[in-house]
């Protein structure tokens, strides 16, 4: 796993339960982990701990109704399409205030248009492209 993945999380559930306390009195903030790609890596849930959360993960097809328990919708590497209604449901939550966290690979090894991720996130004007050319630079890039 890489680091900046860890630290990612790490970040977003720390904002996520101090700003937002949990649904359910009592209960830890939950973070949601979508059924269309990879479990989140073991290590995640401790760090969810740090911060009061919990990982619950989703059965496909995502709706609203478990959504409304969640903080954070997280989809790792999703590899599964993402049906019309599921993206509602998630647009849905987000715009309720909920909060989303996609993570991608490059498109040789995690392909776009399968998943349809561009339909859901275009609802935030949002848009993930195909893999920038290999500039094969030691450094920053820079064009």
């Amino acid at each position: 796993m890489q680091p900046w993945s860890i630290a990612v999380l790490e970040i977003l559930a720390a904002t996520s339960a101090a700003y937002a306390q949990p649904k359910v009195e009592g209960s830890a903030a939950r973070i949601c982990a979508d059924p269309h790609g990879q479990a989140p890596p073991p290590a995640y849930t401790a760090i969810a701990a740090k911060v009061g959360a919990e990982i619950v993960p989703l059965a496909a097809p995502v709706t609203a109704t478990p959504l409304e328990s969640c903080r954070v919708l997280l989809m790792q590497l999703p590899s599964q399409e993402i049906k019309a209604d599921e993206r509602e449901a998630i647009i849905g939550f987000v715009n309720a205030g909920g909060s989303l966290l996609v993570a991608f690979d490059e498109e040789r090894r995690a392909p776009l248009e399968p998943t349809r991720v561009n339909d859901l996130i275009a609802a935030f004007r949002m848009e993930l492209t195909p893999d920038t050319e290999d500039l094969h630079n030691a450094g920053a890039v820079a064009q």
